[in-house]
């Protein structure tokens, strides 16, 4: 139990500054391991002792890649603060922080399972044939997957040597 008090102290000393910070923010000040530092944020929010921001902030990254270039991704990211007194919300800098409802459920894990296990699914379903990510995302529509998804889930699936990928030559 002392491991827990430990984090908690570290995730108090860093966000007393009332300035509201990212978890990525606080493993970098703490120098805590991240999955500690997720978990202990969610803990404390869940337990009403923190507040989040009640919708994500989204970023956009641009990264050099070398020879392939600059590479865009957006990142969304929740904000935390302490909860002082009995509020069950704060304002700060225009955005609004909440404690834990079950109406701010994040809506990215209600699917029943991601696309890329979606899908992995599919693939291991139809491991007989050979298909084209289009016709595996045209078969998985109604679970809102893409082609941008299954290629993205066939290259992680191909790095574990699950799958076998073959592009075609036209």
């Amino acid at each position: 139990m002392g491991g827990r008090s430990n984090l908690k102290a570290g995730l108090l000393t860093c966000l007393s500054a009332d300035r509201p910070k990212s978890a990525k923010e606080i493993v970098a000040a703490t120098r805590l391991d991240e999955k500690n530092v997720w978990d202990g944020l969610s803990y404390w929010w869940k337990r009403g002792e923190l507040l989040r921001s009640e919708k994500p902030v989204f970023e956009s990254n641009k990264a050099f890649k070398g020879r392939r270039g600059h590479r865009r991704n957006t990142r969304a990211y929740y904000l935390y603060v302490i909860k002082k007194g009995d509020r069950e919300s704060a304002s700060i800098d225009g955005r609004r922080y909440v404690t834990l409802s079950k109406g701010l459920k994040d809506a990215r894990g209600t699917r029943g399972g991601s696309k890329a296990q979606s899908v992995i699914d599919y693939l291991k379903e139809h491991a007989d044939i050979a298909t084209f990510s289009t016709e595996i995302a045209k078969a998985l529509v109604e679970r809102g997957v893409m082609a941008r998804d299954v290629m993205g889930a066939v290259r992680r699936a191909r790095a574990r040597r699950y799958v076998r990928v073959y592009y075609s030559s036209s």
